[in-house]
């Protein structure tokens, strides 16, 4: 967060925002999704739409940080999601580095 938002928890758009189309947010809502997978989505969520990228490569350190979860558990969690064919904003495919490669063209929801 911007300007030492992080002491006030302050948001405002002239920070920034990220730009998310509904029928993911929808879609989103629809599925049961425990709290950490609700967190891995939105970090994709914002490590692509939020960077203006269509893909990104991240670490499972990178989503263990981001959510205050260990490398093993949110390697089960994303597991789970693929099974649930959630994949926001895009499909995961193995990356390189232990990393995650997210490919815009593949976009599946639901």
């Amino acid at each position: 967060m911007p300007r030492g938002d992080r002491e006030i928890f302050k948001a405002d758009c002239d920070d920034g925002f990220t730009r998310i189309a509904n029928l993911i947010l929808e879609a989103m809502a629809l599925v049961k999704l425990n709290a950490t997978q609700i967190g891995i989505c939105l970090f994709l969520l914002r490590r692509t739409y939020g960077w203006n990228r269509s893909e990104d490569a991240i670490s499972l350190g990178d989503f263990a940080a981001s959510c205050g979860n260990s490398k093993a558990y949110i390697s089960r969690q994303l597991a789970d999601l693929l099974q649930k064919n959630i994949n926001p904003p895009a499909v995961l495919c193995p990356g390189q580095d232990s990393g995650l490669c997210l490919c815009q063209q593949h976009c599946q929801l639901g």
